[in-house]
Parts: C-alpha cells; structure tokens; sequence
C-alpha cells in the first residue's frame, strides 16, 4: 500500500528510529506508524497522503491528553519528578514541532519550512539570535527568498524576543519525609530585550 511507503519514507527522516539495520526497517505494525507519525509531527516533516495528515493530527490530539495525564499522575499520584519533567518535555515538543529548544527554532514561522531552514542553516542562521543580526538582504539571498521575507522573518523574530519568558522549577519538601513534597514552578517575563 501508498501508506506504506510514505511512513517507510519519513522513517528515514525522523530523528529516533526503530530498531534495527537501517536498510531492512520496516513500518508494519500499528504501534511502528504512530511512533513515525508523531515524530513526524514533531519534526516537522510533511507527509504526502492526505489520510496519514489527518491521522497524525488526531494521535498529535491524543498522544496530548495521554501526556498530560501521564505528568498529572506523576506529581498528584507518584511523586515521580523525573516522569513529570519528561512529559512536560515530550508534551512541549508535541506543542511546538520541536524537539528542543536549539532544535529548528525558525522553524514555527509561518512561511518557514524546512527548506528554508536548511538553507538559512547553511548560511550560518540557526536561531534567534542570528536572524536579528543579519540584515533582510543577507536574510533573503541565505534562502533564496524575496523581498520582504527578511524583513517579515527579522520583525516576527524581534517580537518574540521583546516577549520572552523565563521558567523555573523545583520541588519543595525533599529534606523532611514527613512533609509532602511539592512541585513549585515559577514564570517571570524577562526585561525587554533589543537589537539595534
């Protein structure tokens, strides 16, 4: 079957692959698709049948839920911070199409696909940081794009950073075993930052 195929395909594209040689994975059993198609959620990577879109829309929705109540249980029910942290994790991925946060930031602009991404890579753009201190032009001619894609992507980077949280976490009441122990988590808004 076509599906076959186009899940076989992304495989060699995810970033965690089944195990096995390389060359003899294959995509069969239903458990093999989803672990492709949320990588492939994830990693942004663009699946050609219509049907498997849809499909991986729907496990993206419930692999959330599933997530969330599994970083639920471990706070309310376990204690287990270290599963808390790895939900919150894979659910923040799941959120963004990110794997991390050096991981294809440019990534969730809109007109920003992978393409754009490698070659803005190839040219020494890899984040932020990078795209505010190139100009438009050297921005458009990194990626072939025309004007005003430099000066879009520029501007929607700059409002991101003007708007930059910061959050931290720790967990109270470890030293006493009498205590309950508590997850604390803190979000503060960083100073406004500019880039001349």
């Amino acid at each position: 079957r076509n599906e076959k195929k186009v899940l076989n395909d992304a495989h060699k594209q995810i970033k965690y692959k089944l195990d096995g040689p390389p060359s003899k994975v294959r995509v069969q059993k239903p458990e093999e698709k989803v672990f492709v198609m949320l990588q492939c959620a994830i990693g942004q990577i663009y699946l050609e049948d219509t049907t498997l879109r849809q499909e991986m829309s729907h496990m993206v929705e419930y692999a959330g839920r599933m997530i969330g109540a599994c970083e639920q249980y471990s706070i309310d029910g376990s204690g287990h911070g270290q599963v808390a942290l790895e939900s919150l994790l894979l659910g923040r991925s799941l959120a963004t199409s990110l794997w991390g946060a050096n991981d294809g930031v440019l990534n969730q602009f809109a007109g920003v696909g992978q393409k754009t991404v490698a070659r803005l890579t190839m040219a020494g753009i890899k984040n932020f940081a990078d795209v505010v201190t190139k100009s438009s032009n050297q921005i458009e001619q990194a990626c072939g794009r025309r004007s005003p894609f430099g000066q879009e992507l520029r501007t929607a980077v700059q409002k991101v950073l003007d708007n930059t949280l910061s959050l931290s976490a720790h967990i109270e009441g470890l030293q006493n075993p009498n205590e309950p122990t508590m997850l604390v988590c803190r979000v503060d808004e960083l100073a406004e930052h500019s880039s001349g």
